[in-house]
């Protein structure tokens, strides 16, 4: 779900929010209209986002799902677990070090809670990053603190190293709150738009399996700014995020969608005001989109879903959520948020929530038979920094 996918999750500077109280409490739904009824769309392949037909989530007696393992494990320096990808059965994890030892760590869970691998590598001073997966490993995307380049890890399915290199962008154009997603037979597609001194251009480009640059369109957006990417079902892709930060009557949700080359299709404004676009899960028949109005002291969430030409069909928001990943789990959908979990059903309709001996969730991704979510410790961790914790919750399965 993700996080400036989000440039808010990636960084980790929201602040934690009040507990969630019950269902009846916080859910206020809105309805566009009677297409309700027929929107039983299943989900699509989004690094573990979109969950396939599992059936449905396992729950106690009490509604909430099942947590079946939760942990600690190492530090940071107030940085959070960054981004997450699943892979066969388990999750892979990427996590920002501490200040004085640049790199990147990257840790693979297995469904019951054991962990494959841990690995510490070498990379550029950097503060944001997403982690796709690739057929056989994973692709690390950072935008580095000392270049005005995406910089780009290969990593096998292992997490040894296999090539890294620095995405070339054109003159003017930076990786300004870069998102990263999936491209249909290997490579990445990133987005992001220009510096905010430069001008209200939007980009997107796509790499081949090797990291090497194809194509790289820019659209005139007046600030549109790029916070997830997904590739449609038809071979294109989604650029969703908010219109123009520094706007006096405040940002709107946005979805830009392109071909497979990255041609622009259409585009649409959504939502109202002080809201933004910050996950998007891809389906046959459009996406559904996570959303977050963050107007003062006003925190919502917003889970709503647009057809394949980007009009609304349905949309819900949640009072007190403030949300930071989607995934789909087969029967619905999980909000990962700095509350918990929070869950509906296909139509968006709160069912359960969870909460979490820890606060402040970060990412969360469906792998097999397991939920997997992750964030950090409030308390100081071993060496200084808060300790991250990861937790797997049960699915079911048909």
């Amino acid at each position: 779900m993700p996080s400036e996918q989000f440039r808010r999750r990636f960084l980790g500077s929201l602040a934690g929010v009040a507990s969630v109280g019950t269902a009846a409490a916080l859910a206020r739904s809105e309805s566009t209209g009677d297409r309700d009824a027929a929107d039983d769309s299943g989900p699509g392949d989004t690094d573990g986002r979109g969950g396939g037909e599992r059936g449905t989530m396992a729950t106690t007696a009490g509604g909430s799902p099942r947590v079946v393992w939760s942990e600690t494990f190492g530090t940071t320096d107030d940085r959070p677990v960054g981004a997450v990808s699943a892979h066969g059965d388990g999750v892979a994890l990427l996590i920002s070090p501490r200040e004085t030892d640049y790199g990147l760590r990257l840790v693979r869970f297995l469904p019951d809670g054991s962990r494959q691998w841990d690995r510490r590598l070498d990379a550029p001073e950097w503060y944001s990053g997403e982690l796709v997966r690739a057929d056989d490993g994973y692709v690390a995307v950072v935008r580095a603190s000392d270049e005005e380049r995406p910089w780009l890890l290969s990593l096998g399915s292992d997490g040894e190293r296999r090539w890294d290199r620095y995405v070339e962008l054109d003159d003017a154009l930076e990786p300004n709150s870069t998102a990263a997603g999936r491209r249909p037979g290997g490579g990445v597609v990133l987005g992001g738009g220009m510096g905010e001194d430069e001008g209200r251009v939007t980009w997107v480009l796509g790499t081949d399996s090797d990291g090497d640059r194809e194509w790289l369109r820019t659209y005139d957006t007046h600030g549109f700014r790029v916070m997830d990417v997904a590739a449609r079902h038809d071979g294109g892709y989604l650029l969703v995020g908010e219109s123009d930060p520094h706007a006096v009557e405040g940002t709107l949700p946005f979805v830009l969608a392109t071909d497979e080359s990255g041609r622009e299709q259409w585009r649409r404004t959504l939502g109202g005001y002080a809201e933004e676009c910050i996950g998007v899960l891809a389906r046959p028949d459009g996406a559904v989109l996570l959303g977050r109005i963050y107007d003062h002291d006003r925190q919502e969430a917003v889970l709503s879903t647009v057809d394949d030409r980007g009009f609304p069909v349905w949309r819900r928001a949640f009072e007190g959520v403030e949300p930071r990943d989607l995934v789909d789990t087969g029967d619905g959908f999980a909000v990962a948020a700095a509350s918990g979990l929070h869950g509906t059903d296909r139509l968006g309709r709160r069912r359960w929530d969870r909460d979490f001996e820890y606060e402040d969730l970060t990412v969360a991704a469906v792998a097999g038979d397991r939920l997997f979510v992750a964030g950090q410790v409030d308390s100081v961790g071993r060496l200084g920094g808060p300790e991250m914790w990861a937790a797997g919750v049960s699915l079911t399965t048909a």
